[in-house]
Order: structure tokens, then C-alpha cells, then sequence
């Protein structure tokens, strides 16, 4: 394609070619073209990965809590080359698009309900009967919450014997997802306030 460009423009820098030397020609230029595609070859594939990557896939967008590697942004702005992230204590990372789609991303904003584990750790010589009740009111405290968490609940005991403990596992399902991670906390503080109380006076 560049040879074929400068073919014909070559009257107009001053150049011309006649049937004798346009081999000649394209002998000699052969090594600059070639060494102009391995030069920008990588960066344009890179970059049309990266465009296709925001147009095409549409994978967020601003204002999005996104987790990439295990830690949560939220997208600040959108660039055809690159995305720039800002975290909770308000740092921006800026990532290359082309990375980005290589990476597993996920949207949490688009995610449908999400849930929590919760564990409980009591002592080993608690009764049974002490540590059903206190999970059957929990059970039922989830239930009737039904503005913030899912009906659906579970519970189950886990044993850890080298500290002589039980472990009341609860698996809370919110009503919403974790895009609004201070909402989160709020819901997640007065469950665990309501199980302290529960605790306290069950005597556990």
C-alpha cells in the first residue's frame, strides 16, 4: 500500500519512474518499508484492538465500579487509546484500552443482586439448641427485611476443632448489587448490629 502511494505521487515530489527502474526502486525502498511496518505494525494493531475493544464490547461506562486484578475503580473517563480509573481514596490509574482486553473485568454495576459470606464464631461447648434458635432468628430477621435483603437465607455450622469453636456461617443476599459500596456497608453494619444483639441475649 505505501509503495503503491508513493508510485503515485512520485511526479509531484520530482521523481519519475519509467518501466527501466521501477524495480530498481522498489528494491531499494523494500527495507524502509519494511522497517516502517515492524516500527508502527505492533502500535496500530494495539491500537485498533483498543478501539474495538470501547466500541465494540462497550464494557463500562463512566461512572461504573468496575474490579480489575482484585481491586475496584470506578471509570472516570473513556478514550478511544485509554481509560482513566479513580480509586476510593480518590488516586487515578490510567490504563491502556488494548490491556484492558486482555484482562478479566468485571462490571459491578451491571451485575444483577449480589450476596455476602458472614461467619459467627462461638464457643464449641455452646448447646445446639442455643446456636439453631440464634440462626432462626436471623433467618427470619433477612426475611422480613424484604426492602434490602433476599428472602432466600442459609445457615450452616462448621466445626474447627484446633480452637475449639463453631462457625455460624450466614449467606446474606442483598436486594441490590455493590455499586454503592457505602449503602453496602450501611446494610451489612445493621445486620451485624442485630446479630450482636441476638448474641447478647441468647448469652453466647
Amino acid at each position: 500500500f505505501i509503495f503503491a502511494v508513493i508510485l503515485y505521487f512520485s511526479p509531484i515530489i520530482g521523481y519519475q519512474l519509467d518501466k527501466g527502474n521501477v524495480f530498481n526502486f522498489g528494491v531499494t525502498l523494500a527495507p524502509l518499508i519494511i522497517s516502517f511496518t515492524e516500527f508502527f505494525g505492533d502500535s496500530i494493531k494495539r491500537i485498533c484492538e483498543a478501539i474495538i475493544y470501547v466500541v465494540t464490547c462497550h464494557p463500562y461506562d463512566v461512572g461504573d465500579r468496575v474490579s480489575i486484578d482484585g481491586v475496584e475503580f470506578f471509570v472516570h473517563e473513556i478514550g478511544l487509546v485509554s481509560t482513566i480509573f479513580k480509586r476510593f481514596d480518590g488516586f487515578f490509574v490510567w490504563i491502556p484500552n488494548y490491556v484492558l482486553a486482555r484482562k478479566a473485568l468485571c462490571n459491578i454495576r451491571r451485575t444483577g443482586m449480589q450476596g455476602q459470606r458472614l461467619e459467627c464464631h462461638v464457643d464449641a461447648s455452646i448447646s445446639m439448641e442455643k446456636l439453631q434458635s440464634l440462626s432462626n432468628t436471623i433467618k427470619e430477621f433477612i426475611k422480613s427485611d424484604t426492602k434490602d435483603f433476599d428472602a432466600v437465607s442459609a445457615s450452616f455450622f462448621d466445626l474447627q476443632q484446633a480452637q475449639n469453636r463453631i462457625v455460624l456461617v450466614f449467606l446474606l443476599r442483598h436486594r441490590f448489587n455493590f455499586q454503592d459500596g457505602v449503602q453496602r456497608a450501611e446494610r451489612q453494619n445493621r445486620f451485624l448490629l442485630f446479630l450482636r444483639e441476638q448474641v447478647t441475649k441468647m448469652d453466647i
